[in-house]
């Protein structure tokens, strides 16, 4: 093997006018571009080979103080049968043994063949019908997102969350999932750069890591957490307060949860509520009226315009004018969650944190404002998902005309929310919000990565050619 190194390494390394020339024939002679373009095989072929090399173990050397593959395949063995023994796992039928002429090449020294299966808990196909594809949801990868051992993310088509949970019961994706948990996110950024390289599949990551979030799947649960019906309580016992004070109306009471409105499973101690029962929900200022008077006052308001998907957009803001009595019922208050009523089809219901921006600001009729009962439920959690999953709801929930999309006020209050303990709120926000900083990052770097990135790539093509 010693020997054989140097001989691989010359091929490798010696022979770059030969990878980066193998097409140079078929130049067009058209530019830079074109050119690169023609040589692109002999690069893949570069690419097999090392490929190749590597598989087969002459790519680098062997170590004889590395444990023998045999240990590794024992742990594996024995993990795999306590899985079975907990029932997390099926047990499958025996594999023939490995005959002589199954074997494509020699091993090296402390290697080992095993099928598959004895290494995988679990293999299976995917979906055997194209699914109904929708504007934004899950993202589905098919076999065109596959390429060159990499996921290619920019041209990712989405699902419903309920076509999502049926397919996962035959090919369950939680495992996939898991990847994002606090004992495997490491692995993943480690190649975040080279897994994720297009502002589309940044962005497809960022709503993946939403729909985990809000379905309990990025954080592990603590069962030292204050069980979530004691937080019901107390909201319950505010807004009974709040009714009896005259500060909130009473509304008729919103009907049961019923299991076909349930998105998904929940999480253990997490609770379904309604928004009309966790929430005190209004409308905004009706613009146009004509009033008169001594009290009036100009103040500031929010547009549909100023409230985008997660973020307020306030470098144009209108001016309205209002009686200074209704200026406790339209003032907007930090923590105020703002919701549009309606917009393009799959835009309507977008939500934003309101964080006191302006001072004295109001939202106008076409805003609705959400206000916590009690600070125990998380405003940015509320957001996360209603932004997230709660957006098939408004899809399915909303009046629809040509273009344009709408819902009401009964509509939102009746739209449900899955709510955990407030620390496991504050615990996934938290998570989420690193998370989400990664991804910001890498995607204000794309467009500088890509293109030093063309210029290296220019530069090595060019330097190659000549010699």
């Amino acid at each position: 093997m010693d020997a054989e190194r140097p001989i691989k390494h010359l091929l490798l390394t010696e022979h770059l006018d030969l990878w980066t020339a193998a097409d140079t024939a078929k130049k067009s002679g058209r530019g830079r571009g074109a050119g690169n373009a023609a040589s692109v095989y002999g690069i893949k072929k570069l690419r097999e080979l090392i490929l190749e090399l590597a598989v087969r173990g002459k790519l680098v050397l062997q170590d004889a103080n590395d444990e023998p593959a045999s240990e590794l395949l024992k742990r594996i063995q024995a993990e795999k049968a306590q899985l079975m023994a907990e029932g997390k796992i099926k047990k499958g039928k025996p594999l023939a043994a490995i005959a002589e002429d199954e074997k494509p090449f020699d091993l090296p020294q402390g290697w080992g063949w095993v099928k598959m299966n004895e290494i995988a808990t679990q293999i299976t196909d995917g979906a055997h019908h194209t699914p109904e594809y929708i504007s934004e949801g899950v993202p589905f990868l098919s076999v065109k997102n596959l390429s060159s051992a990499r996921l290619d993310f920019s041209d990712t088509r989405f699902i419903s969350l309920s076509a999502h949970e049926e397919l996962t019961k035959r090919c369950n994706a939680e495992n996939a999932g898991a990847i994002f948990g606090q004992s495997n996110w490491q692995r993943i950024a480690a190649y975040f750069d080279t897994l994720f390289t297009t502002e589309a599949s940044i962005d497809a990551l960022k709503q993946t890591l939403l729909q985990l979030a809000v379905m309990g799947k990025l954080v592990p649960q603590d069962a030292n957490d204050e069980p979530v019906s004691e937080l019901l309580k107390r909201i319950q016992a505010e807004k009974a307060k709040l009714i009896a004070e005259g500060k909130i109306k009473k509304d008729k009471p919103l009907a049961a949860i019923a299991e076909d409105e349930k998105p998904f499973e929940l999480p253990a101690e997490w609770e379904w509520l309604r928004l009309g029962d966790a929430l005190d929900i209004t409308g905004g200022v009706t613009l146009g009226r004509k009033i008169t008077g001594a009290d009036l006052v100009e103040l500031p308001y929010l547009r549909v315009a100023n409230v985008q998907r997660g973020h307020l957009v306030l470098d144009s803001i209108k001016t309205v004018e209002i009686r200074q009595s209704e200026l406790g019922r339209y003032q907007l208050l930090k923590g105020d969650l703002l919701v549009t009523e309606g917009g393009d089809w799959d835009k309507v219901g977008r939500t934003a944190i309101w964080n006191s921006e302006i001072e004295s600001c109001l939202h106008q009729n076409h805003i609705f404002r959400m206000r916590r009962l009690t600070k125990d439920l998380s405003s940015s959690w509320i957001e996360m998902y209603m932004n997230s999953i709660a957006k098939a709801y408004f899809q399915a929930a909303s009046k629809q005309t040509t273009n344009l999309a709408s819902i009401n006020m009964t509509q939102l209050k009746s739209c449900v929310i899955a709510v955990p303990s407030l620390r496991e709120q504050h615990r996934i926000v938290a998570k989420v919000d690193e998370l989400t900083a990664l991804c910001d990052q890498l995607k204000s770097r794309l467009t500088a990565a890509y293109q030093l990135q063309q210029k290296l790539a220019d530069g090595v093509v060019e330097q190659a050619i000549a010699q």
